[in-house]
């Protein structure tokens, strides 16, 4: 058909602003000033030798368009329980360290074949300052880190990756020596971080019964009380009985839970009383593709599942605490997570696990990071070790003063089978909701 250019919003940046902001390549100053004046830099201009055949294609997307137009459903809200005077949702906040990563005790190693280690030492040794510094364009501070280093590689760098080009690991090196980590600043109350309910769209025709199933279940109370309250006030006049009835009758209509279907793919509504927004939507099928930014991946969605059954038990472990609420986080749109090192964009990245939850029992205050993916080793083990530099000392978490509160932070990673971890490894890993409740405390 033609060719789709992008023009840059920033330069040698070949992505839009808020995927680059999200993924922390543009900071939040630099956001604020371009969010509201970068649409037109970021369209995508389409350019084609056939002026027939694109506006065959043009057309045929605009009809597209008009048989499933994108709705913004507008009906979910913020939990009214989060809301109450005692009840405070804290989140972490960072600033950036004062030294290099790599000058750093609790270093994040730089990954390289061992092979290429000792060709990249040689390599320096035989190689004059001047000649590295034309090469590269580095500070001769960084210069004299890579060759202190070089002398002493168990301390900064590990097995791994080979990168097969000499000066493309030199400038990696020198670029690792650059990197400038994020440390805990303070924890602050929750405001706009958690908003991806906000931007929940369905690219259907006709919403009306999806609309009154969500308002069905978001309006959920528990119908045994209303109903008795209904009767006392029947019972001393204050109300007709047809009022009663009236009353009585939309008791039975509220639901906690209803399910939608549209092209055999069916999603589910839920009132959890727990959940920071109201209400839940969760995917049957990962294949769902008419609703955005619900919780969809299977892992996630069998989590959930399994905390409602956990819910369900009578003497369950929640109930030990004077409150506690949990959330679904999005990766795209939310602006709570971990920051660690990513050796393989080598920088500092964000992790943003799946949930967040907040408990609090007398004094003492719990802020745990739960993501139930099963990942690849190096991958979760990154993330962890990126957690551990932020949030613990000595192998224990910090105890973080706020308002009276000890606050911890904890990050643990859910699976279905610990046993297949190596005994090391499961001090992060847990397998049931007790055993979550149970690793955080432990910790």
């Amino acid at each position: 058909v033609g060719r789709g250019v992008h023009i840059e919003p920033i330069k040698n940046k070949r992505k839009r602003l808020l995927p680059l902001y999200n993924a922390g390549e543009v900071d939040k100053r630099m956001f604020d000033q371009l969010k509201d004046k970068v649409q037109p830099i970021e369209t995508l201009f389409i350019f084609g030798t056939n002026r027939q055949a694109l506006q065959t294609v043009i057309e045929d997307l605009k009809q597209e368009l008009t048989k499933t137009g994108e709705h913004q459903l507008s009906l979910f809200e913020v939990n009214p329980e989060v809301k109450k005077e005692n009840i405070r949702l804290l989140i972490p906040v960072y600033k950036l360290a004062e030294q290099f990563l790599a000058e750093r005790k609790k270093v994040a190693k730089f990954e390289v074949d061992p092979n290429e280690l000792e060709d990249m030492r040689k390599f320096v040794e035989a190689t004059d300052d001047r000649v590295l510094m034309m090469l590269c364009d580095a500070e001769p501070t960084k210069l004299m880190l890579l060759r202190k280093s070089l002398t002493k590689p168990d301390e900064f760098y590990i097995d791994g990756k080979r990168h097969g080009n000499t000066l493309r690991l030199l400038r990696r090196m020198l670029d690792w020596w650059a990197i400038v980590p994020e440390e805990f600043d303070r924890l602050k109350e929750l405001e706009d971080e958690i908003r991806h309910f906000r931007h929940i769209t369905v690219t259907l025709k006709d919403i009306r019964a999806l609309e009154d199933k969500l308002t069905r279940v978001k309006d959920y109370r528990d119908p045994s009380s209303e109903q008795q309250r209904l009767i006392e006030q029947l019972q001393r006049k204050e109300i007709t009985p047809e009022q009663f009835k009236q009353a009585y009758d939309k008791t039975t209509q509220i639901a906690k839970e209803e399910r939608f279907e549209y092209d055999g793919k069916r999603i589910v509504i839920k009132h959890i009383a727990q959940h920071y927004y109201l209400p839940v939507v969760l995917s049957e099928d990962e294949k769902v593709d008419y609703i955005r930014h619900i919780i969809k991946t299977k892992s996630e969605v069998d989590f959930i599942n399994a905390l409602e059954r956990y819910l369900s038990q009578p003497n369950n472990k929640f109930g030990e605490f004077d409150w506690w609420f949990f959330s679904k986080l999005d990766e795209s749109l939310d602006e709570v997570y971990l920051p660690y090192y990513d050796p393989d964009k080598n920088r500092i990245a964000r992790f943003k696990p799946d949930f967040i939850f907040w408990l609090k029992k007398g004094n003492r205050y719990f802020i745990v990071f739960v993501d139930p993916k099963g990942t690849e080793y190096s991958v979760w083990k990154r993330k962890v070790d990126g957690y551990r530099a932020v949030f613990e000392d000595n192998g224990l978490p910090r105890v973080l003063s706020h308002d009276g509160w000890e606050v911890t932070v904890h990050s643990l990673l859910h699976t279905k089978d610990v046993n297949k971890l190596t005994e090391d490894d499961r001090r992060f890993w847990f397998d049931t909701i007790e055993a979550m409740i149970t690793k955080m405390y432990s910790l």
